[in-house]
């Protein structure tokens, strides 16, 4: 995530030669690639200062972000410029049954890979297909996704790909390539039943779990002795009040233990109104400490 922030601030200030105005474009760069956040522009900001001054990405992952906007911008420039059309003798040359093969042995060998992920995957139903795991920063990592970027990607976009279908298959045969030439396994299929409940089950922690408990039990309690004022006399009723009488019959060390049901009454309130402020505070302060884990662990 701060790589994402990071990569696009250099790309809206172009390589930080304007900096004035940039925020907004790049909150909403943020708020489309992660729409599950709630989160200010202020915020967004605040994370791209302290990526720089606390050293969340080191230097020289922010000079490798840095170089390869910059090449992309000079991509761009050489793209324009470019006046010759390709022969059919060039796009037979580049086609999937005939890759074209470079002396660099290090691209060779990403080319074979990709290749292989596009025939395997060519045609299959992309809901039940292999799971790509979320990938640790490495330079190997970043050298694979440059090398595919910038090598492999372009000139077989330019002239492999005529719908959606083959470019979705192209862009996952590439994250296919990156993932098994890291390292990682790629042996596990898509639950997506079990994979939703994953992603929208909200995991409370004990102590908020605690304090909501007893906020709820406080409501409950309010709720019996509200009845007991209006006459109920029911012998559940009456067991419930015997308890909390027993419970909350001091309201403070100073003051006279509690005597009548609308003392009670008042101090159970009291109460209430405490540890709902308390339950609020720890929400708060809770889904502060999630956006800081979340920006910390999420590059």
């Amino acid at each position: 995530m701060n790589m994402f922030i990071m990569r696009h601030y250099y790309i809206i200030t172009k390589l930080e030669t304007i900096k004035i105005g940039y925020r907004r474009e790049l909150y909403d760069m943020f708020t489309r690639q992660y729409p599950e956040m709630e989160i200010s522009e202020q915020r967004i900001a605040d994370q791209r200062r302290a990526t720089v001054t606390r050293g969340l990405l080191s230097k020289p992952w922010l000079e490798e972000i840095r170089a390869q906007v910059a090449e992309t911008f000079q991509t761009n420039v050489n793209t324009d410029e470019e006046t010759t059309q390709p022969t059919d003798a060039n796009r037979e040359s580049r086609s999937l049954e005939n890759p074209q093969t470079a002396e660099n042995p290090e691209l060779d060998k990403i080319k074979i890979e990709f290749y292989k992920a596009l025939k395997k995957f060519e045609g299959t139903d992309p809901t039940i297909r292999y799971q790509i795991p979320k990938q640790k920063c490495s330079r190997k990592l970043a050298t694979i996704i440059t090398t595919i970027n910038q090598e492999i990607l372009p000139e077989y976009l330019k002239y492999n790909v005529t719908n959606f279908l083959e470019l979705h298959n192209t862009i996952y045969a590439a994250a296919v390539a990156t993932v098994r030439l890291s390292g990682a396994r790629m042996d596990r299929q898509i639950d997506r039943q079990k994979l939703n409940h994953t992603q929208n089950k909200t995991q409370t922690p004990p102590r908020g779990r605690r304090l909501q408990k007893q906020t709820d039990d406080l409501r409950k309690d309010i709720g019996r002795v509200q009845q007991a004022q209006k006459g109920n006399t029911s012998n559940r009723l009456q067991k419930h009040l015997r308890r909390i009488k027993k419970k909350v019959h001091v309201h403070a060390k100073h003051d006279p233990n509690n005597a009548h049901i609308k003392e009670i009454l008042d101090t159970l309130k009291q109460k209430l109104s405490a540890r709902s402020q308390r339950l609020k505070r720890y929400k708060e302060a809770n889904e502060r400490k999630q956006q800081n884990r979340f920006f910390a662990t999420n590059e």
